[in-house]
């Protein structure tokens, strides 16, 4: 005998949904637990996987950080959800940021997964690389960064700005698609210069 809700859900299905939400909070705390003993700074709000690798002295605000993502030291991340990928050491990251989502294979028949284990098909999804975010990046407010994307060291990404492929070292970038805006600094010198001091400041460990 099913036991069914008036709108067609059943008391199976939320125990199942209990019992998923239970093992998702411990899977979440575990990992907030093991970056704080690491000495990261969280806020309350913070989701991060125990397998994910945050270095020392970096901020999680109230983002959602997912297993086998890096986040370099002095960086800091406001909210978001970075879905993959690796940030550098002393990088910016803005509000609602959202980097290396899964993304829908457009080319079979249906963009749903959903759709298609109904139809018990493979989702195919094409292997592409997790973002590699460089040291000393700026990523404005709502930025989406997509996988196969590599961020060069001391670029900035302009608020809203979406983006997939190569950003160049010292380059602003804004828009959707994100294109080339300017350089970071039009004297060489300016450059050289931001180049020596983060050298300098990650040689003391």
């Amino acid at each position: 005998m099913v036991i069914s809700f008036p709108f067609g859900g059943t008391v199976k299905q939320l125990f199942r949904n209990i019992i998923n939400a239970c093992a998702l909070t411990l899977y979440y705390a575990v990992g907030w637990l093991k970056a704080s003993i690491h000495g990261v700074r969280l806020d309350y709000r913070a989701k991060i996987s125990p397998y994910a690798n945050i270095a020392l002295a970096s901020y999680i605000g109230n983002a959602l950080i997912a297993k086998d993502v890096f986040v370099g030291k002095g960086s800091y991340i406001n909210s978001g959800v970075i879905h993959s990928g690796s940030i550098g050491e002393y990088t910016s990251i803005g509000y609602d940021v959202c980097i290396g989502p899964s993304e829908h294979n457009y080319k079979q028949w249906t963009t749903s997964p959903y759709a298609l284990n109904a139809a018990k098909e493979t989702v195919s999804i094409d292997s592409i690389h997790p973002p590699q975010i460089g040291d000393d990046v700026w990523i404005g407010a709502g930025v989406i960064i997509l996988k196969g994307s590599t961020i060069g060291t001391g670029a900035v990404l302009a608020a809203g700005a979406v983006v997939k492929g190569f950003v160049p070292e010292y380059e602003i970038w804004g828009g959707v698609p994100a294109k080339f805006i300017k350089k970071r600094f039009i004297n060489g010198n300016d450059e050289n210069n931001a180049r020596l001091k983060l050298d300098s400041l990650k040689s003391e460990r």
